[in-house]
């Protein structure tokens, strides 16, 4: 057997499980706010989870070189990260899990084209575009899954 493959499929499978856990979030997170939950409830309970898993996983200073550092990373990750969440939470909020998850699956687009202006040395090179677009077809398709509802708050748009 080929070692190379074996940690290949390894980090194949994390990444499957990252992706499924957090696609069920969209749910999870709607499903807390019909039961009555705001978003930043749900954004630290959230933190509060994650921090205790971090933890449990490896109980000791991540990537920090001391204690001021893992202040600086606990800012850090309560500021932009909380940002984040309380947007995704207060859209779940507003509109369907679907709809959310689509326009959250747009970042990386929107990220390459922001890159690709604000920084004149980054090009969009054609694999990229292509890729991307493809991407989000794709989720538009699993997403949608053959129908179509925008739904915002108690007005419906078809």
């Amino acid at each position: 057997m080929n070692t190379t493959t074996k940690p290949s499929v390894w980090f194949h499978l994390m990444a499957a499980v990252t992706v499924a856990i957090w696609g069920t979030t969209f749910v999870s997170t709607k499903v807390l706010i019909g039961y009555g939950l705001s978003a930043t409830d749900i954004l630290f309970y959230r933190f509060i989870m994650a921090y205790i898993c971090i933890w449990f996983f490896s109980p000791r200073i991540l990537w920090a070189k001391s204690w001021r550092d893992e202040g600086v990373f606990v800012l850090l990750g309560l500021t932009g990260g909380s940002l984040y969440f309380i947007a995704e939470n207060t859209a779940l909020g507003m509109t369907l899990a679907s709809n959310v998850s689509l326009i959250i699956c747009t970042a990386p687009i929107l990220a390459a084209f922001l890159s690709f202006f604000l920084y004149k040395g980054e090009r969009l090179k054609p694999k990229l575009i292509i890729g991307s677009l493809m991407a989000l077809a794709g989720v538009a398709l699993v997403v949608f899954n053959g129908s179509f509802i925008l739904r915002i708050s108690r007005w419906e748009i078809f």
